[in-house]
């Protein structure tokens, strides 16, 4: 369990790291890719639905292979426990610092990175289509 521990927490730093280098070309400011990293990075969802199937699939209970479903289904656990609630309370508190609504710059971008002038569009809505 320890290993498992050890390689899901090393798993979660590669995938933040990852998120960033992502992020690259974005028009986001670094505080955005961090709380979009990190975010990001809650793995309860996938886990909870897979981990029954794995054990589910398993017929023989004194197989090597149920051992081994056993062992997925607790590092599956264990990564719902270590990531979903301190994500959670990282959106919470982190969240209202890290985004900030700047009204002061709106920039828009196109494919290859350059800023383009924004302009008021007059889209019609709902009322205005006969």
């Amino acid at each position: 369990m320890l290993i498992g521990s050890g390689i899901l927490l090393a798993a979660l730093f590669i995938r933040v790291i990852v998120t960033i280098i992502l992020d690259y070309g974005s028009a986001m400011n670094y505080k955005e890719k961090l709380f979009c990293a990190v975010a990001m990075s809650t793995k309860a969802t996938v886990q909870a639905a897979l981990a029954p199937v794995l054990i589910g699939l398993v017929l023989d209970t004194k197989s090597d292979e149920y051992v081994y479903a056993e062992k997925v289904m607790m590092i599956c656990i264990l990564s719902i426990v270590l990531t979903a609630p301190p994500m959670a309370i990282f959106v919470e508190v982190f969240g209202p610092k890290l985004l900030k609504n700047d009204t002061n710059e709106v920039v828009k971008r196109d494919d290859l990175g350059n800023s383009v002038e924004i302009r008021d569009v007059y889209r019609p809505g709902q009322t205005d289509v006969s």
